[in-house]
């Protein structure tokens, strides 16, 4: 809905073990080691060669998601204005992407503040 905001710095990420995730019926939700959540109502993509889809579908991108669990992040990158990356030790990623112009597609809360994007 809102985009990343320009030059935010998400090298916070780096580091962060992928402890838990959470999955509802609309949403999935990743918890990292020590200090970041990923709230995602949006669109999420898995790779390389994994599977795309809306978390809205949470259920159906549970198993790709778990797959994760006990990964730690080596880079986080900003795409574009819409599109958050987060690549894994393994070289997996995950992208989080803003692809709603009415309602949030993903939230970052970790220490400093709130990211609504």
């Amino acid at each position: 809905m809102y985009g990343l905001p320009a030059g935010l710095d998400v090298s916070f990420f780096a580091g962060q073990e992928l402890i838990q995730v959470a999955v509802g019926q609309n949403e999935i939700v990743f918890h990292f080691h020590p200090d970041v959540v990923v709230t995602a109502v949006g669109q999420l993509a898995f790779g390389p060669g994994g599977s795309a889809g809306s978390s809205q579908a949470g259920p159906l991108l549970a198993q790709t998601a778990c797959a994760l669990l006990g990964r730690t992040v080596t880079v986080a990158r900003i795409i574009d204005s819409t599109t958050l990356r987060l690549v894994f030790d393994d070289e997996s990623f995950v992208d989080f992407v803003d692809d709603s112009t009415s309602f949030e597609s993903f939230i970052i809360e970790t220490s400093p503040g709130v990211i609504v994007v």
